[in-house]
């Protein structure tokens, strides 16, 4: 660990990171109003289970069109113009659901899918790209993204969604000014020219190896912080339907928690460096002890039994907090920047397909519902098992390399 200066950030960055969280807001929101005014209003004969299904569609098509926004932005336009062009797609697609139409409806969620392709991946990577010659603030850095990321998320869905049961026409105006807002603040940017960047020597094997080991590290937490999830879900519900008193649901915080908790870290990691394989062995550690308490927890649902799931809660969102940002400033690192949204949109993709596939199976077969927590805990067991292992070779080579 090593005390160093202030890192400042960039104009550019803040305005990425601002255009981030407006479109957060404003996709999180959206997603949450449309879904309860498509419930509420049944007009089109759709059934409450093939809103939920064609929702789930979406969600997996969005998952591509990022992948190929990314090819765009990384081989055509530029990352910049990408997310500009993006943010204002999904503007415009929003307005088409003013009309409770089929046709309104579908071109409508096709200017979205289009628009959120062409901004996810590329505002991240030129969010990265701003530190690509700064490595020693990038955590700091994609800390603070995340921060606003999460804030934008909570905002967008308390906001909209009390401005819809007002009227859901303003919260339409409202979610189509806010994607505009995100493209206005990438259009204000300057862009960045390949010149920019210094001639990193990138080791293909090696760089391409922890581009790779980083994937699975995320994909590995998501697919923990599912498990979790779903036990506590129906853990939390057994203490709904008991009317515990003053019992709150973490989940209904969960961005609240995370943002607290990411501020801490910002401030410790602008000022302190600590090794990024550190600060991920660390989250899995915290995740771990997490879950751990989960095989103690009280039979009877009772105020006991709420403090055990409070613990859990924090301590997976610190987890949380240490490795999502860590994963995605170590891909920057080790990343060619004229490849950086591609490789942003296709790091995810492992991790969603496990994890459907793992619900699939405990849906369709006789798993125990208990082995959920299990899987989990050992996972996060053998990831920080193998992290110290890891970290204790670097630290033996560092050692050897400085002796001769």
């Amino acid at each position: 660990m090593k005390i160093r200066q202030n890192a400042t950030y960039t104009k550019n960055s803040f305005l990425y990171s601002f255009s981030l969280f407006f479109d957060r807001a404003a996709f999180y929101g959206f997603r949450a109003i449309i879904v309860l005014h498509l419930l509420e209003n049944l007009t089109l004969d759709l059934t409450r289970g093939k809103i939920y299904e064609y929702l789930g569609i979406f969600l997996i098509a969005l998952l591509f069109t990022k992948v190929i926004g990314a090819c765009i932005g990384d081989l055509a336009i530029g990352n910049r113009k990408a997310t500009i062009v993006g943010a204002f797609l999904q503007a415009s697609g929003v307005l088409f659901f003013w009309n409770d139409s089929l046709y309104s409806i579908l071109i409508g969620a096709i200017l979205i899918l289009t628009g959120g392709g062409l901004y996810s991946a590329n505002l991240t990577a030129s969010f990265g790209k701003e530190y690509a010659n700064k490595l020693s603030k990038i955590d700091s850095a994609f800390t603070f993204l995340y921060i606003l990321t999460n804030l934008g998320a909570f905002t967008g869905i308390l906001a909209l969604s009390y401005i819809s049961e007002i009227n859901f026409k303003y919260a339409l105006a409202l979610t189509s000014i806010l994607f505009f807002l995100a493209g206005f603040l990438s259009l204000v940017t300057s862009d960045r020219k390949t010149s920019d960047f210094k001639n990193n020597t990138f080791q293909l094997p090696k760089n391409t190896l922890i581009i790779i080991v980083s994937s699975i590290l995320m994909g590995a937490f998501w697919f923990i912080y599912e498990l979790n999830q779903v036990n506590f879900q129906t853990e939390i519900q057994h203490l709904i339907d008991r009317d515990i008193s003053n019992f709150i649901n973490p989940y209904s915080y969960s961005s609240v928690i995370l943002v607290a908790l990411c501020i801490v870290l910002i401030f410790l990691w602008h000022f302190v460096y600590i090794r990024q394989i550190i600060k991920i062995a660390l989250g899995f550690i915290l995740t771990a002890i997490g879950i751990g308490l989960c095989f103690y927890l009280p039979e009877i649902a009772n105020e006991s039994k709420i403090y055990f799931i409070l613990t859990n809660f924090i301590l997976v969102s610190l987890g949380e907090a240490l490795i999502a940002p860590t994963v995605n400033a170590l891909i920057t690192k080790n990343t060619n920047p004229n490849y950086l949204a591609i490789v942003f949109s296709i790091i995810y993709l492992p991790s969603y397909f496990i994890s459907k596939a793992y619900e699939y199976l405990s849906n369709n077969s006789t798993i125990p519902k208990d082995i959920d927590l299990k899987i989990g805990f050992g996972i996060a067991v053998i990831v920080t098992f193998l992290l110290i292992i890891c970290l204790i070779i670097i630290s033996f080579k560092k050692r050897k390399r400085m002796t001769i």
